[in-house]
């Protein structure tokens, strides 16, 4: 079930918004390559309905309910695909992690 939409959200947003998204998505983000298309996706997955929401928003993608948890929670879950999340990753890769930033470049297939 699609919570929201938000296909034509301008990138990059304002500073204190990327810096948000970088730690959400530090914390709580996957990055990869689909296998069946081979296009870069964005997933963050949480209990926290307002902040999936919110996070949609910024990066310009849809969310919506995910399955159950294992202890019964509802979850919601945020995702951005091919060139969104392509210019997303672009843009945030210098200020994540290490270990993002190694998940980044195997999304986007580069050499690290």
């Amino acid at each position: 079930m699609i919570i929201k939409s938000n296909p034509f959200t301008s990138w990059p947003p304002s500073h204190e918004d990327l810096y948000w998204v970088v730690g959400i998505l530090d914390g709580e983000g996957t990055f990869y390559r689909e296998k069946a298309r081979g296009t870069p996706r964005i997933e963050c997955t949480m209990q926290d309905k307002d902040t999936i929401v919110r996070l949609a928003t910024v990066l310009g993608c849809g969310c919506g309910e995910s399955s159950l948890s294992v202890i019964g929670t509802r979850m919601y879950r945020a995702v951005a695909t091919t060139t969104r999340a392509k210019v997303i990753m672009e843009t945030i890769r210098p200020l994540m992690s290490i270990r993002r930033q190694e998940q980044i470049d195997h999304a986007l297939e580069l050499t690290v």
